[in-house]
């Protein structure tokens, strides 16, 4: 929660750069939103997880608009 004021506070406004204030129990709607603007994805996140630098948690997952495979 600290990490996200903080990042509401310094985020440049750039067009590819969107701070999104939380979301509480309406993830499938705000997805779908996303998706209709043609996003890339969500962030969903446990509300009181840690940002782990470098690494991947199961407490932060990324909801892509469009499943791509990566190799």
């Amino acid at each position: 929660m600290r990490r996200k004021e903080l990042l509401k506070k310094v985020l440049p406004d750039l067009p590819k750069i969107r701070f999104s204030g939380h979301v509480w129990k309406e993830g499938v709607l705000f997805f779908n939103v996303a998706k209709g603007k043609g996003l890339e994805g969500i962030m969903a996140k446990h509300a009181q997880s840690a940002y782990l630098a470098g690494s991947r948690s199961r407490q932060w997952l990324k909801v892509k608009t469009v499943l791509t495979q990566e190799a």
